[in-house]
């Protein structure tokens, strides 16, 4: 993600929604369950946008989006809720043709567009709460135990091979 251009510009939260791409594939069986296999990880996401703009911000939103265009649809960083409840930085690109004013009233213009966005959380070893829920699954209302007995053998057991 070096270099890419930071768009200044947050959609409006009540106004986006993200259709999350899985990579799974599933494949009908005659007589029995769909057979499944995971193809890709890291598919993009398709978030539909809007975005509430002073007339001011217009100027400089349509500013951003011409040079978007002149980069031949480059992708750019931009800070969306998406895999979490705060917001993070996520690396996106326009989906052509998407970009629609929807309405202007007084001062205050609305922009809709997709985006296609990359996840952050393609590593498990990097998904605190991917690792949080298979605690959970797996230690169920022991997960704390499990935790303690962890910890214990990683700072007090463990500390004599370290050395």
């Amino acid at each position: 993600m070096d270099c890419l251009t930071k768009f200044p510009f947050v959609p409006q939260q009540a106004g986006y929604t993200a259709d999350f791409a899985d990579g799974i594939v599933s494949s009908g069986m005659d007589g029995g369950p769909s057979f499944r296999r995971l193809d890709t990880t890291g598919n993009p996401l398709m978030v539909s946008a809007s975005w509430v703009l002073a007339c001011d911000d217009y100027d400089m939103f349509q500013g951003y989006v011409r040079n978007w265009m002149r980069s031949g649809g480059d992708p750019f960083l931009i800070d969306l809720v998406l895999e979490g409840m705060e917001a993070t930085e996520y690396q996106a690109t326009f989906v052509p043709g998407t970009i629609r004013l929807s309405s202007k009233n007084g001062n205050t213009i609305i922009v809709n567009a997709q985006l296609e966005v990359l996840p952050n959380f393609v590593s498990p070893c990097n998904d605190e709460w991917a690792a949080r829920a298979m605690l959970d699954a797996v230690f169920g209302d022991d997960v704390c135990e499990a935790i303690d007995i962890l910890g214990k053998v990683v700072n007090e057991d463990l500390v004599y091979v370290r050395e």
